[in-house]
C-alpha cells in the first residue's frame, strides 16, 4: 500500500476514539483510518455543536459532554500545521485545537474513561535533530504526560515554515534559521496526512505501549516501514 503498512485491530472492536482537532486534511485522514482500520465501535470528534456527520459509526461530542471513551486523538493547529479548514466546508463545526482548549478537553476526557492520548504537534525541522524532539519540551506536552493515563504519545511531523514578514528582528530571526536549515541533513521525510494518521494508530496500538513515547519526523516514517517477517 502506498504508506507501506497494514493497521488491522489494534484497538479491541468494543470501544470508542474521541478526536479533537478534526479538521482539514489531516483531521480528515485520522478520522477515515479510525473509521477503516482502527477496530473502533465508534470515533467521536468535537464539534461546537450538533452536526449530523453522515457517516456510518462517526458521531460528534461537545466539549461539555465528553462521552465515556478509551483514546483520544488530539491534533494540535500552530502556525500553518493544521489550521486551514476543508474548502467544501465538512468541518464547519469542528473544534479547532491550541494551547488555549487542549489541556481542558483531554482532562475531561480522562476523567469520562480515556486511558491512552495520541498529541499530533508538528515542529520546525530545526527542533527534529538532537535531543529537542525526543522529550515533552511544551508546557502544555508536560501537562498532558501528567494526566493519569497510561500511555502518552507525541508525533511530531514536520512543520512547514513560511516565507517571513513583519518586523526586522522577526525576518533576521527567519533568515538566521533559514540558513541554519541549509546544514542540517537533508533527512527529515515530508509526510502526507494518511501517513500520519497511520502512524497515530500505530504508535498507540505498540505492544510495548505504556508510559510516554516521542516521534519525530523521522520516526514517524520508520513506524510504518513493513516489519520484517521471520
Amino acid at each position: 500500500s502506498e504508506i507501506g503498512t497494514e493497521v488491522t485491530s489494534i484497538m479491541q472492536s468494543e470501544s470508542r476514539a474521541l478526536v479533537a482537532g478534526a479538521i482539514g486534511r489531516l483531521g480528515e485522514a485520522l478520522v477515515s483510518a479510525l473509521l477503516a482500520r482502527g477496530g473502533y465501535r465508534e470515533v467521536s470528534v468535537l464539534a461546537s455543536g450538533a452536526v449530523n456527520p453522515g457517516v456510518a459509526g462517526m458521531t460528534v461530542f461537545t466539549a461539555d459532554a465528553v462521552p465515556k471513551a478509551r483514546d483520544l486523538f488530539i491534533v494540535l493547529g500552530s502556525d500553518s500545521f493544521n489550521t486551514q479548514r476543508s474548502f467544501h466546508g465538512r468541518d464547519a463545526r469542528f473544534t479547532a485545537m491550541d494551547e488555549h482548549n487542549t489541556l481542558s478537553v483531554a482532562t475531561d476526557a480522562v476523567a469520562a474513561g480515556v486511558q491512552r492520548i495520541v498529541l499530533i504537534a508538528a515542529s520546525p525541522s530545526w527542533q527534529q535533530f538532537g535531543a529537542l524532539h525526543r522529550g515533552l519540551g511544551a508546557p502544555l506536552e508536560r501537562e498532558l504526560g501528567a494526566l493519569p493515563i497510561s500511555r502518552f504519545v507525541v508525533l511530531r511531523p514536520l512543520l512547514e515554515t513560511k516565507s517571513a514578514g513583519g518586523s526586522l528582528m522577526q525576518r533576521f530571526i527567519h533568515g538566521y534559521l533559514s540558513i541554519q536549515m541549509l546544514m542540517m541533513p537533508r533527512s527529515i521525510p515530508h509526510l502526507t496526512s494518511q501517513q500520519i494518521a497511520a502512524a497515530a494508530l500505530v504508535s498507540v496500538g505498540m505492544a510495548e505501549g505504556q508510559g510516554v513515547a516521542v516521534f519525530s519526523a523521522a520516526d514517524i516514517a520508520s513506524l510504518l516501514k513493513p516489519k520484517a517477517s521471520g
